[in-house]
């Protein structure tokens, strides 16, 4: 019965044995050996996360309030690097800068999707509806600040950020999925953003792009106009300074 259980039933009878299944909408990771920290992103919190009886008839491991803007998870590691402790790191919301077009704040993260951390940031990716403009922010593990580093155009979806090394200098390769899909192409401006996009942030000196340095992306506003909502916006500078030191609770330098 427990075998056929496990396979028919995987969730379920994983909560009977005392798992946590209340996760909703789970998508990217990135981990960072110097932070001994492991992240992740719920592109919606609702559901089984909040405290709903409708979803949570086993367990109520997670009490959530409910936010449909999403946000990234925090995971602390121990020396076998596993997870004992987990909290949310950052949330959107609906508090400010929103319209008819974004309902979840211009100047916060929206559905995050992808994340990937190099130098210091943790870099994630939007895949949403809830914001016009999907971009790719910038987050600061250390100082907790938050850089929009590029916006797609309109219902485009960032993804696919990955990292080369090319004769010694990194680039930060990202994709658009579905630029202004549903859009007539009523604009010589629609018509180009339509076709796609690949491109990428750099070149940097790849002995940068690790942890005994930090990144700082110089911070590009949100798309307001017709030109700059149809249009690929980026990041057209970053700074590179020595990482500051962390100290663990054993007392460990990193």
């Amino acid at each position: 019965m427990e075998t056929a259980a496990a396979f028919f039933e995987s969730r379920r009878y994983a909560s009977m044995l005392g798992a946590t299944t209340e996760f909703e909408k789970q998508e990217g990771i990135a981990v960072s050996q110097r932070h001994n920290k492991l992240w992740f992103t719920t592109s919606a919190i609702r559901n089984g996360m909040t405290n709903s009886a409708a979803y949570n008839f086993l367990r109520n491991d997670i009490d959530l309030p409910q936010n449909l803007c999403g946000g990234v998870m925090e995971v602390d590691l121990d020396k076998t690097w596993s997870g004992n402790k987990i909290r949310m790191l950052l949330t959107g919301d609906t508090t400010a800068n929103t319209n008819a077009n974004n309902t979840c704040n211009l100047n916060n993260i929206s559905e995050p999707d992808n994340l990937f951390y190099v130098a210091g940031n943790l870099l994630i990716q939007e895949d949403t509806g809830r914001h016009e403009n999907n971009v790719l922010w910038a987050y600061n593990v250390d100082s907790g600040s938050l850089t929009r580093v590029l916006s797609s155009p309109r219902l485009a979806e960032v993804s696919g950020l990955w990292s080369n090394v090319i004769k010694n200098f990194g680039y930060l390769t990202m994709a658009f999925q579905h630029p202004e899909e549903d859009l007539p192409s009523t604009s010589a401006a629609v018509v180009e953003s339509q076709r796609g996009y690949m491109g990428y942030l750099g070149p940097i000196p790849s002995k940068y792009l690790n942890d005994k340095y930090t990144l700082t992306f110089t911070a590009i506003p949100a798309a307001v106009t017709p030109a700059e909502k149809s249009a690929v916006v980026a990041s057209a500078k970053v700074c590179i300074t020595k990482a500051t030191k962390l100290t663990t609770k054993s007392g460990r330098r990193h």
